[in-house]
């Protein structure tokens, strides 16, 4: 039992140093693919249900750009959905797609199996990161504003 709990915990210090990073490449990323601290991550995950708790989501599921591509990626058709963010300062604001993402009921990440394709368990969410220099006093971008454009009323 000793052994692993010494490889836990070893494994856990590797983590934590690898996420360290000089604060010298604006927009670089660490050893494990966090961008560097110099930048602001917000993230956003949203559920639609009907008045009987069905997934209004699920329609959506499953789109590819690329219909050749034999797995699903978690895209959202852009055409059908995407995200107007606007910050509360002086930052333009832009358009962003928005990724589908599945969660059990403890809202923990639901993982497709090696061919792409998800449990018939759990919800799906628009999912979004929006990353952004941080702020030269270190202060939010806060309150944001997300706009969900629509071609589709759900």
């Amino acid at each position: 039992m000793k052994p692993i709990r010494y490889l836990i915990g070893f494994a856990l210090m590797v983590l934590l140093l690898s996420g360290c990073t000089a604060n010298g490449d604006p927009g670089g990323t660490s050893a494990i693919g966090r961008p560097d601290p110099g930048w602001d991550i917000y993230r956003i995950n949203i559920s639609f249900k009907d008045g009987g708790g069905n997934d209004l989501l699920e329609q959506f599921a499953y789109y590819k750009s690329d219909p050749t591509n034999t797995k699903y990626l978690g895209e959202v058709d852009p055409e059908r959905y995407n995200l107007r963010i606007i910050s509360s300062t002086h930052y333009p604001p832009e358009y962003y797609n928005f990724t589908l993402a599945k969660f059990d009921e403890h809202h923990n990440w639901v993982n497709a199996d090696k061919n792409g394709v998800y449990p018939n368990i759990g919800t799906w969410y628009f999912s979004n990161d929006f990353v952004i220099k941080t702020k030269n006093d270190g202060s939010p971008y806060s309150p944001l504003k997300y706009l969900i454009n629509s071609v589709d009323l759900l």
